[in-house]
């Protein structure tokens, strides 16, 4: 499974070297979801999504989509820029399966159950 980015305007993918291409198997892997994001937000232009694709089955499937604040030149992204992310245990109060979430490292609670993002449960 490779995590990789879309431009959703031209529906090409960003590789490794920074051009955007059109077959998803030469698209760049970020290995994971939250600093694929991060990179796409600071360093391409428009819309774009990130995207699980299993390579093995031709599948893809868009997980994030957002849009880009940074400034690409001559249709590349810089790609020496690195994402940051937070990692927290999340707990529901009636304890079922506590999971991880990867949040975003600027993320902000705006509802009363978020402000336990990062409470950590022991059972």
């Amino acid at each position: 499974m490779k995590v990789i980015i879309q431009n959703l305007t031209t529906r090409r993918y960003l590789s490794a070297d920074g051009r955007w291409v059109r077959a998803a198997e030469d698209a760049k892997d970020f290995y994971s979801l939250i600093p694929a994001y991060h990179f796409a937000r600071q360093n391409t232009e428009g819309r774009f999504t990130v995207v699980l694709y299993c390579p093995d089955d031709n599948y893809c499937t868009n997980i994030i989509e957002g849009e880009g604040e940074g400034v690409a030149t001559s249709g590349t992204a810089a790609l020496d820029s690195s994402a940051k992310m937070k990692i927290t245990v999340v707990c529901d109060p009636k304890p079922t399966v506590p999971f991880v979430s990867l949040t975003p490292a600027n993320f902000t609670a705006t509802h009363a159950w978020q402000s336990r993002l990062g409470d950590v449960c022991l059972n």
